[in-house]
C-alpha cells in the first residue's frame, strides 16, 4: 500500500498514517479540556465507588467495577476524542485544509481511531494498577489481556456514534 506524491517520491501509506497520528496526538495532548476528564474521571470514579464505597474486602465488587469503569473510560475516549473533535474540526473548516494536504484522505480517520484506542488502553491500565494495588484484584494473565483487549476495541463503537 504505497502512494506517490507530486514530486515522484515513494512514500509508505503507513508512514502517512503514523505521522498523522503523531500530529493528532500532540494536538489532543495540548487540550486540557480533553486530557483531564478523559484520563482522570474513570480513575476517580473507580476510587470513589469501587474502592472507597465498595469496601476494601470486597474483591468481587472491585473487579466488577474495574470492568465497568474501563468501559466508561473507553466510551469517553471514543466519544470525546473522536466524535466531538470531528464536529469541532468540521465547524472550524479544518477539513478544507485537510483536502489541500498531500496526505491520504483516510489518514485523519485512521489516526483518530488509533488515538481513541490508545487513550482507552491508558485508562484501562491505570484502572488495573489501582485495582491491583488498592483493590486487591487478582486475575490470571489471560483474564487481564482479555479485559484490556475488549476495553481497547470497545472504544471503536463509541467512535462511530
Amino acid at each position: 500500500m504505497d502512494t506517490r506524491i507530486d514530486t515522484g517520491t515513494h512514500v509508505s501509506l503507513w508512514r502517512c498514517y503514523l505521522l498523522d497520528t503523531r500530529c493528532e496526538l500532540l494536538r489532543l495532548l495540548r487540550e486540557p479540556m480533553y486530557i483531564i476528564p478523559t484520563l482522570l474521571f474513570p480513575a476517580l470514579f473507580y476510587v470513589m465507588f469501587g474502592l472507597l464505597l465498595g469496601g476494601r474486602g470486597s474483591g468481587e465488587a472491585a473487579r466488577y467495577l474495574l470492568a465497568t469503569y474501563g468501559v466508561f473510560g473507553a466510551m469517553g475516549a471514543g466519544l470525546f476524542g473522536f466524535a466531538v473533535t470531528l464536529a469541532i474540526d468540521r465547524e472550524r473548516g479544518f477539513f478544507a485544509l485537510r483536502r489541500a494536504l498531500p496526505a491520504p484522505p483516510s489518514a485523519w480517520l485512521v489516526s483518530r481511531l488509533l488515538i481513541a484506542m490508545l487513550f482507552a488502553l491508558v485508562i484501562v491500565l491505570e484502572l488495573a494498577a489501582l485495582a491491583m494495588v488498592f483493590g486487591g484484584v487478582s486475575m490470571t494473565a489471560g483474564q487481564w489481556a482479555l479485559l484490556w483487549t475488549v476495553t481497547v476495541l470497545g472504544a471503536l463503537p463509541f467512535c462511530a456514534i
